[in-house]
């Protein structure tokens, strides 16, 4: 199969807009928990933190909305919405998990040496965040790793639908990532999907995928409280 001539559009960010900067940021402390489930986004607060006019702001908001990340009531303003593990199990984890799988077959059938070297620079980020706590850097540094396979693909409209239920998927990550053992755990996840994908096998990409989207997700959801994670990604 030809591969699709460059991803990096897919990828990498364009100039962006007062309103999408502004989004961007409101994403980031949302999915890393600076801005928590049921926290009220003040409009004239954020205006002066950002230094923008209302019109921007109001942007933004409607975009996070439409991602399924804050909610707007009359009369009472926009609120930073919870996931329940209901939807986490029959709505988010299901679509990924049927889109990667799609995703990460056909990139397999025309992985690069390229694309192996920047997976692994992903991982390797990832092994910094465990080895120093940083779950918002492996956050980041996984929501990468996905995308950059997805986006290689060349799939467009799953990687549209993908990047629909990212923004949800990270919240949820930031929340259950603390209940590991040992934050290398997740690192070592992905080690395993890139092997698959190096291998080509279809029966080890799902294999690895189902073990880290699913089995991984409901094994934390399983744990009540989790484990203190010290400064070297291991349990306390």
């Amino acid at each position: 199969m030809t591969r699709p001539p460059s991803i990096d559009h897919l990828v990498e960010k364009p100039t962006r807009s007062v309103r999408q900067q502004v989004a961007d940021a409101l994403r980031e402390a949302i999915v890393s928990g600076v801005l928590p489930p049921g926290e009220r986004l003040r409009q004239e607060q954020l205006c002066t933190l950002f230094g923008v006019s209302p019109g921007p702001l109001r942007e933004a908001f409607r975009q996070l909305e439409s991602e399924g990340l804050i909610e707007h009531f009359s009369n009472r303003g926009s609120f930073v919405l919870d996931i329940s593990e209901e939807e986490l199990n029959q709505v988010l984890i299901p679509v990924r998990l049927v889109l990667e799988k799609e995703a990460f077959k056909r990139t397999a059938q025309q992985l690069s040496e390229e694309d192996v070297f920047r997976l692994d620079r992903y991982i390797t980020d990832m092994e910094t965040g465990a080895a120093t706590g940083s779950i918002g850097l492996i956050n980041e540094a996984d929501h990468r790793f996905h995308e950059y396979v997805v986006a290689a693909s060349g799939l467009r409209h799953t990687l549209q639908l993908w990047r629909s239920v990212s923004p949800r998927l990270r919240v949820q990550f930031a929340r259950l990532a603390p209940r590991h053992e040992r934050l290398s755990e997740i690192v070592d996840e992905h080690r395993v999907l890139l092997e698959a994908l190096r291998s080509g096998k279809p029966d080890a990409i799902d294999s690895a995928l189902e073990l880290h989207i699913s089995q991984s997700a409901r094994d934390l959801l399983n744990r009540q409280s989790g484990p203190r994670i010290d400064a070297t990604g291991g349990a306390k």
